[in-house]
């Protein structure tokens, strides 16, 4: 429990104090790509967290090799519609 404490809160408060901070100063626009897709895949991978930490106290090296598939595929989706954008603009 320590361990998972002790990397999760610091990422917490940086996200939830830099952000709330910074938006106190400057409201930030999310562009639409974030709020159609991108959260669902964090909401998505976080759930996968939580199930595979409540399945053993530690990740194992398939469940970590899952995530890393999923990383690949999320960056390849990325790149590809990257791409696929800058391809559409030019005639």
């Amino acid at each position: 429990m320590w361990p998972t404490a002790t990397l999760l809160a610091p990422n917490i408060f940086n996200v939830l104090f830099i952000l709330g901070t910074t938006s106190m100063i400057q409201p930030i626009d999310m562009p639409a790509q974030i709020a159609a897709f991108d959260i669902w895949v964090m909401l998505a991978t976080t759930g996968l967290l939580v199930y595979f930490a409540r399945t053993g106290a530690r990740i194992q090296r398939w469940e970590g090799g899952v995530f890393m598939a999923c990383y690949v595929a999320y960056t390849g989706l990325f790149d590809l519609h990257r791409l696929s954008m800058n391809t559409a603009a030019c005639p």
